[in-house]
């Protein structure tokens, strides 16, 4: 319990034991956490590890463990790691339910059997992982998603039968982890919509009608109809100062304006992964430019008296985010 991620390699070292942590909460400064879980990204593909050390001689190990994780409250996970690893919701147990007897001698010997079971099945595993991910993809599972859920159902084919599984069993389990059932997909949203959900939920420090308002609603006071071709000024020049304007060109759908430099900009995004730099184009360029009909804008422009260049992104696409 507790560990960091620099005990846990410092321990390893070129091992590849399984490491179980208990108690990884979610916490108000999930920073330590965050490291952990990042090591166990990198272990999930084999990655090499480089670290310096006294006297200009470095370290450098390749991270192979598997980790378990238990916890009440799952710290929070980024797109990359969600993808990695498997949730398991597990129900209250009931008030009349015992407690496992868990005997190290038992499990021990459980452990050694399972190894033997996998060595003797594992001229198997590939013709077996394939007819798994086979079956996962006609249910919604990508590439990595059927690596990470297609091993786990191997290995467990491996241990419990001797021969390669049936398609009817194949179809079975694939459907019962159907991707779009299952809570590791729940918030498996892209990168760009993530970066615009930050940026209209952002509550501007402005008052109109005795309340303040987030960038969303200030960008659909702005755009105001889709028939009428007006453009709500007074709602333009508040979007400027935050580095945004709506524009809506005659016979052209309406755009949204999004400078790639900008004080307020850099605010909203301030201690997030789309922050930016001074003097530097801001992180959150990349991801607006990747909503679809994204351009980048030819020439700079005027965001409430602050020139800056810009990438335009159609209303339409930002709306149905």
């Amino acid at each position: 319990t507790d560990p960091t991620a620099a005990g846990l390699w410092q321990s390893v070292g070129h091992a590849s034991l399984p490491i179980a942590l208990d108690e990884m909460e979610s916490e108000t400064d999930n920073r330590k956490n965050q490291n952990i879980i990042k090591f166990a990204r990198h272990a999930a593909s084999g990655g090499l590890t480089l670290r310096g050390g006294s006297g200009h001689k470095g370290t450098s190990f390749i991270a192979r463990s598997c980790f378990l994780f238990s916890s009440i409250l799952v710290p929070p996970l980024t797109s990359q790691d969600q993808s990695r690893i498997v949730i398991l919701q597990l129900d209250k147990l009931e008030p009349s339910s015992k407690p496992p007897v868990l005997k190290p001698k038992e499990l021990a010997e459980f452990g050694a059997v399972f190894r033997r079971r996998l060595m003797d099945q594992w001229p198997r595993f590939e013709k077996t992982l394939n007819a798994y991910c086979g079956g996962l993809q006609k249910y919604g599972h990508g590439g990595r998603s059927c690596d990470l859920f297609g091993t786990l159902l191997t290995c467990a084919d491996l241990l419990l039968y001797d021969q390669e599984p049936e398609s009817g069993d194949v179809e079975h389990w694939s459907k019962l982890l159907k991707r779009s059932t299952l809570s590791e997909a729940e918030d498996d949203i892209s990168d760009s919509e993530r970066c615009f959900s930050h940026l209209l939920s952002t509550i501007c420090d402005v008052y109109r009608d005795g309340k303040k308002r987030t960038i969303g609603s200030w960008i659909e006071q702005a755009a105001g109809s889709p028939e009428d071709g007006v453009i709500d000024y007074d709602a333009n020049k508040v979007l400027g100062t935050f580095g945004i304007r709506v524009e809506k060109p005659i016979r052209e759908p309406t755009s949204l304006l999004i400078a790639n430099t900008h004080q307020g900009l850099a605010g909203i995004f301030r201690e997030t992964i789309w922050a930016g730099a001074p003097g530097a184009t801001g992180v959150w360029v990349q991801s607006v430019r990747r909503v679809e009909g994204a351009q980048a804008g030819k020439a700079g422009t005027n965001f409430d008296g602050a020139p800056a260049r810009y990438t335009r992104v159609p209303l339409k696409s930002v709306v149905s985010l």
